[in-house]
This record gives C-alpha cells, sequence and structure tokens, in this order.
C-alpha cells in the first residue's frame, strides 16, 4: 500500500459577521432588540465619522426614523426568524 492524505471535504459557514460583531443580541429572536443594536452601532459609527460626513448624509442620519422604516422592520423580523430556527 502506497501512502497518501486522505482528503475531507468541509463545509464551513460563511456569514458577514465577524467574532467581535456576534453577540448575543446578534443572535436575538426579537426583532425590537436587533433594530436597536443596529440604531446603537450606526450611531457610534456615524459619531467618529460625523465630521467627513456630507450635509445630506449628516441629516439623513439625524432625521431617520428606526422604528416605522418597513424595510429595517422586515429585515429585523426575517433576522429574529431566522435566529429562532436555529
Amino acid at each position: 500500500m502506497s501512502s497518501f492524505d486522505r482528503l475531507v471535504p468541509h463545509s464551513y459557514r460563511q456569514t458577514n459577521y465577524s467574532d467581535l460583531e456576534r453577540t448575543d443580541v446578534s443572535d436575538s429572536t426579537n426583532p425590537l432588540i436587533i433594530k436597536t443594536a443596529l440604531q446603537q452601532r450606526t450611531q457610534a459609527v456615524s459619531n467618529l465619522l460625523w465630521n467627513d460626513l456630507s450635509g445630506d448624509t449628516q441629516l439623513g442620519l439625524t432625521n431617520y426614523d428606526w422604528q416605522g422604516d418597513p424595510h429595517l422592520n422586515l429585515w429585523a423580523m426575517i433576522s429574529a426568524n431566522s435566529h429562532r430556527s436555529m
């Protein structure tokens, strides 16, 4: 018999989240918690970059309706359902 390495295929789960972002909030099954976490992260990043943002972007972030955006609500609901099913 000859000696050879055996290759075993593996399936890795890929996500868009880094290990630092994967906290219990990111795995929440509550859409409101997910939206709140996204809002807090967005505000933290925009605060760091505020002076570099254009006036229109600053105005858009200031006046954004985090609770009334139907696209954000749908995304949060889908994320919560996805976390619930795992």
